[in-house]
């Protein structure tokens, strides 16, 4: 039976992961640059890669110090203090629309996000609700706002704001929001009174994922606006798979084997929701994306046990199925499939070391594979097939064959990290030693015995 202070927490690192994962995608207003130019609209657009950057190394950063804190309630003091940064940011970004002010705020948002998440991580590790509490917060908003109109500035907000019924994500978080995070934090390090210990896996301070971390976002930040810049042939695309591959692949072996696993994982899932795109989705649709990830996730803990391999095949599918699938109604078939597939792998990444939380936080970093220029200074996610719902694009993004050439490297990566180490065989005594050592033997044993006879 589930204790009401582990349902509490569950609900809090719920409310804690979707609002620090929204803010590393939407770090500020779409309403508020309205009073700025396209100049430092366009500005502020082109930092938001570098926000989410640097709000997923802070995130890990923040879970190794956590960890090594060894301290329940020393990491939920953490997220208040980060819960408390994002609403001040908030209410000064509420009453300025300065360019200069956005900038200053994005930036916070996205240090104050980087160690709501890693503490909020770190604060639940070991336990199996409030993880999974967690895991659900992370994936279920990577999943809806991949899948919504906007996700950051993306899509086209003239005509998200004239077709109210179409769901999308221009605005950040509330600031009753905010709040209610920080009093459920609150409440969590109130009622928290047991000592936290995390797994003996790392013997001194687990540097580890922070290098990791700074080896795959880096890189996957320079491919990004590198492509960005050079346009979208096919040369590109090949450098963007190659290098994304690569730099997942140091970080998965430089972290222990269950963590490397979880970053393929995340990078594979990151990659297929690039596939899939987004794209006009009734309000609705919301609940009933959330609905589908937790279905995946039951059928990964109750009905069969989840598997790493299975789930990296079942992500390898739905991108090849996203990058063929022709415009019509198969695109939602797409979209259920997704939910469910990422709510089964959201098994395989609960938070039980530094370098799991780090899995959790990369699924926020610089997609490599989706940005698309529109002429109203937006970074989208549109796939190519539905570029007839979204106005005239300047720079086509033809990237679901290279986010599906990711999730099958992610798949065969993840089975080599997964085979179990050779142990290392002891040397057997060759038969000629042994014939050696026999007369020595039979000499000890003979002086051993005539000592205990008596005299």
């Amino acid at each position: 039976m589930v204790r009401w202070r582990e349902a509490l927490e569950g609900v809090t690192a719920f409310l804690a992961a979707a609002v620090a994962g929204l803010l590393l995608v939407v770090p500020l207003s779409f309403g508020r640059t309205c009073h700025c130019t396209p100049y430092q609209v366009n500005r502020l657009v082109l930092s938001v890669p570098r926000e989410a950057a640097i709000g997923v190394l802070v995130a890990a950063v923040t879970a190794v110090v956590a960890v090594s804190l060894a301290r329940a309630r020393t990491a939920w003091w953490i997220a208040l203090a980060a819960t408390s940064l994002l609403f001040v940011t908030h209410t000064v970004e509420a009453n300025s629309a300065s360019p200069d002010v956005l900038t200053t705020t994005a930036n916070l948002d996205a240090i104050g996000s980087g160690i709501l998440l890693g503490a909020t991580g770190v604060a639940v590790l070991g336990r199996r609700v409030p993880a999974t509490g967690l895991v659900l917060g992370a994936v279920g908003c990577f999943v809806v706002i991949t899948l919504s109109q906007a996700s950051g500035l993306l899509g086209n907000p003239h005509r998200a704001t004239a077709e109210p019924h179409v769901w999308s994500v221009l605005e950040t978080q509330p600031l009753w929001l905010l709040a209610a995070v920080a009093g459920l934090i609150l409440t969590c390090q109130v009622v928290t009174r047991h000592r936290f210990t995390p797994e003996p896996i790392y013997p001194e301070l687990p540097l580890s994922p922070v290098i990791a971390a700074i080896v795959l976002v880096l890189t996957e930040l320079a491919v990004a606006e590198w492509r960005f810049r050079h346009g979208d042939g096919s040369l590109a695309l090949i450098v963007t798979a190659l290098c994304t591959l690569l730099a997942t692949t140091l970080a998965a072996w430089l972290l222990p084997r269950r963590d490397g696993i979880a970053i393929y994982l995340a990078v594979g899932l990151s990659a297929t929701g690039s596939a899939v795109g987004s794209g006009p989705r009734p309000i609705w649709s919301v609940p009933l994306l959330l609905g589908l990830i937790l279905l995946g996730y039951l059928v990964g803990t109750r009905i069969r046990p989840s598997n790493p391999l299975i789930g990296a095949g079942l992500l390898a599918a739905v991108a090849l199925f996203a990058s063929v699938a022709p415009p019509g109604g198969t695109r939602n078939v797409v979209t259920a499939a997704l939910a469910v597939v990422a709510g089964y792998c959201a098994v395989c990444i609960q938070p039980r070391t530094a370098g799991s939380i780090l899995a959790i936080a990369i699924l926020w970093r610089p997609s490599t594979v989706a940005p698309t220029r529109t002429e109203s200074f937006d970074w989208t996610m549109v796939s190519p097939h539905h570029l007839h719902d979204w106005g005239p694009v300047t720079v086509v993004s033809g990237s679901e064959w290279a986010a599906f050439a990711i999730a099958v490297g992610c798949g065969i990566g993840l089975a080599l990290r997964a085979l179990p180490r050779r142990r290392a065989r002891v040397p057997r005594r060759a038969p000629a030693d042994m014939a050696a050592m026999r007369p020595a033997m039979s000499r000890a044993s003979t002086a051993r015995h005539g000592r205990m006879e008596p005299s």
